[in-house]
């Protein structure tokens, strides 16, 4: 028997009530936050002064940088001779085995050893695949992850996943947290916009799993513009989970609300819809699917955040389908859904398909 099949109600209980005292007083003092993994521990270190990125860098030590992020600031390697950084062309068709064993060769070459750890800046494809590379090389490098955008700051950067694709989405998959996240807010003023809303996405998110507070916490920072203290916030809330169950074995599949739609929509769109606003019609999706208008408001506020190019778009409901029943969540022939029963208050449960197509269906066609 699925362990989900019998212990719903457990899972609702545990999974994403947030100790609101402690977070709140991590939110008012900590510029700094300590994730405790399952074979280290490491910090999440919030910065200003973008300028001095490298000092951290010793002898050796190699870098890895997004292809866009190196354009608008490759002064900050200035001083770093060339041999010791690989420019990184991030984008979905790169996220795979060839990229990393191509960039094992130079590490081969130059006898990076164990001693020496590796620099990564970038978004999350570029977290994936020097997650995947620090993981398998001589049985584990050190790297230091330094995010660059509001989706990898608000939530790839915590929580140790590292994903390639192989045939489909993120087949292939570690848990490797890096030694050290240090996230500079100054990323985000070169950001584009479907980015920045694709960050806010993921922290909505993260907040309504969070509960009422965090949920109004996100809605008076976001009408503020006051992006870092979303950050912090869906940190700390994703920490609170990740300390839980960082394998995902039971609480963090919560954290998966909107993606079982999400990834498929970024599959068949052929991931021209952003990660984070694939995410947007996820969660509207399931909250249709499940509690039809019990979240209209909540659902018109996200619909509201997604660029209008992104509801004109003909995709494929057979092909959306596919991906879905291949999402690696399910249970064979078990589509898992993860659902927001109340803000706060999540459950994971099983549908066939024959039980929900006709009404996904029209869902599905009032958008694409």
């Amino acid at each position: 028997m699925n362990i989900f099949n019998c212990c719903e109600k457990e899972l609702q209980l545990q999974s994403c009530k947030i100790n609101e005292t402690t977070f709140y007083y991590t939110m008012d003092t900590s510029d700094e936050i300590t994730i405790k993994s399952y074979n280290k521990n490491y910090n999440v270190i919030y910065k200003n002064d973008i300028d001095q990125i490298m000092n951290i860098y010793n002898a050796n030590d190699f870098i890895i940088i997004d292809k866009n992020v190196f354009e608008l600031y490759k002064n900050i390697l200035s001083k770093i001779d060339q041999k010791y950084y690989y420019i990184f062309n991030a984008i979905e068709d790169n996220k795979n085995i060839h990229s990393i064993l191509s960039i094992i060769d130079l590490l081969y070459e130059l006898k990076m050893t164990k001693k020496n750890k590796l620099i990564v800046i970038g978004g999350g494809i570029t977290q994936d695949i020097c997650g995947f590379l620090s993981a398998i090389y001589k049985r584990g490098l050190s790297w230091v992850y330094i995010p660059t955008t509001l989706l990898s700051m608000t939530d790839s950067c915590i929580g140790s996943k590292v994903n390639i694709n192989y045939n489909t989405k993120n087949l292939l998959g570690l848990f490797y947290a890096p030694d050290q996240i240090i996230i500079y807010e100054q990323f985000l003023s070169t950001l584009h916009h479907d980015d920045i809303i694709s960050g806010l996405s993921e922290a909505l998110k993260i907040s309504l799993i969070g509960g009422y507070k965090t949920y109004n916490y996100f809605i008076e920072n976001m009408n503020s513009g006051l992006f870092l203290n979303i950050i912090k916030m869906a940190s700390v809330i994703k920490k609170m989970i990740i300390e839980k169950d960082e394998l995902e074995k039971n609480e963090r599949k919560v954290l998966n609300y909107g993606h079982t739609f999400g990834h498929a929509l970024e599959i068949v769109s052929k991931y021209d819809i952003p990660h984070g606003i694939a995410v947007l019609f996820g969660m509207i999706m399931i909250n249709k699917l499940f509690y039809h208008d019990k979240y209209d408001d909540i659902n018109k506020y996200m619909f509201d955040m997604i660029p209008q190019k992104f509801t004109q778009l003909n995709l494929s409901y057979d092909t959306f389908i596919d991906c879905i029943l291949n999402d690696k969540k399910n249970d064979g022939d078990n589509i898992c859904f993860i659902i927001l029963e109340n803000i706060g208050e999540t459950r994971i449960i099983y549908k066939k398909l024959g039980e929900i197509n006709d009404k996904l269906q029209n869902i599905f066609h009032t958008f694409f």
